[in-house]
């Protein structure tokens, strides 16, 4: 009697269960984004696994790939299928190249140009142009490589992260650059605040301080820190706090609050009373004085591009 009992098919899983098994893309925190924001423009060759001579692969490739996973927008099978020359620049429509001395980066236009995908044709989109000078950089010390087949379109094609005659798979991507981000994030914050936004007082440890209604007048939140404080004596005595220029544009109000001095800081103060802050509760419950000290401006310049000391 022949065996009618198939155990493969008897005992498989259920194309129900089997369509429910696969990634699980999830909505990044905007803090837990910063942080690899973070961690990808400060990425070194120590960040990565290497071997006894150090990393893989030289460390303008690291952060060119770094970058292209961060500013991108595309799957690791894209980026790590991009061809040599994938990056223009233009302004005004025009191209340019891209050591041009004659344009400022913030009017040039970065375009990064995407080679066939499973799910459309080629096509090119802006970029940050933090991508185009890292990839440029890639590039200027690149060695020559032989054309190698993509097997996602069957031709043979100059693959800009490629070295030694092999192409720099997607697997490097999620199994190495990606773990090495999280890593280096986790290590820099490690649930606690990772940037200090120096207000003269005291600090802000909200990441996200440009976008916070009360940074012109600090309405003392869960995430102000006074200087007074041994934390805030411990913050000013590290040797790596950043000191650097943060770019805010001012809204009208606080544009008068800068122009006009204090009689338009207070009726600033007195508008944002019922604002909540960035940890939840308002002014009002927080209890504040009626006045507060106006975060030292370094430049006002009327093309919305004005500078904060941070």
């Amino acid at each position: 009697m022949p065996r009618r009992f198939d155990p493969t098919r008897a005992l498989a899983t259920p194309r129900s269960v089997l369509a429910l098994i696969g990634p699980d893309p999830r909505v990044i925190a905007d803090d837990v984004w910063a942080k690899l924001l973070w961690a990808g423009l400060n990425v070194e060759a120590g960040d990565l696994p290497g071997n006894a001579s150090g990393p893989c692969y030289p460390i303008e490739l690291i952060r060119a790939i770094t970058l292209a996973c961060l500013f991108a927008g595309q799957r690791s099978d894209e980026i790590a299928r991009l061809r040599v020359g994938c990056i223009r620049w233009q302004h005004d429509g025009l191209p340019i190249p891209g050591d041009s001395d004659e344009v400022l980066v913030q009017y040039t236009v970065c375009l990064l140009d995407i080679p066939t995908h499973k799910t459309g044709t080629a096509f090119t989109k802006p970029v940050d142009p933090l991508l185009g000078k890292a990839i440029e950089a890639w590039q200027a010390v690149r060695p020559d490589q032989p054309p190698m087949l993509d097997r996602k379109t069957g031709e043979h094609a100059n693959f800009l992260f490629a070295l030694r005659a092999r192409h720099v798979g997607k697997s490097y991507i999620n199994a190495t650059i990606i773990p090495s981000l999280c890593g280096k994030a986790g290590a820099a914050a490690a649930g606690e605040p990772w940037q200090y936004y120096d207000l003269g007082h005291g600090y802000c440890t909200y990441p996200f301080f440009e976008q916070c209604p009360h940074r012109m007048a600090c309405a003392r939140c869960d995430f102000y820190t006074p200087k007074n404080t041994s934390k805030g004596q411990l913050l000013e005595a590290k040797d790596n706090l950043q000191r650097m220029l943060a770019n805010v544009p001012l809204t009208d109000d606080e544009r008068a609050a800068v122009d006009d001095g204090q009689n338009a800081l207070d009726q600033l103060l007195a508008r944002l009373v019922d604002v909540p802050t960035p940890a939840g509760a308002t002014p009002r419950e927080i209890g504040i004085p009626a006045t507060a000290t106006l975060l030292p401006i370094v430049a006002v310049n009327h093309d919305n591009r004005d500078r904060l000391d941070k």
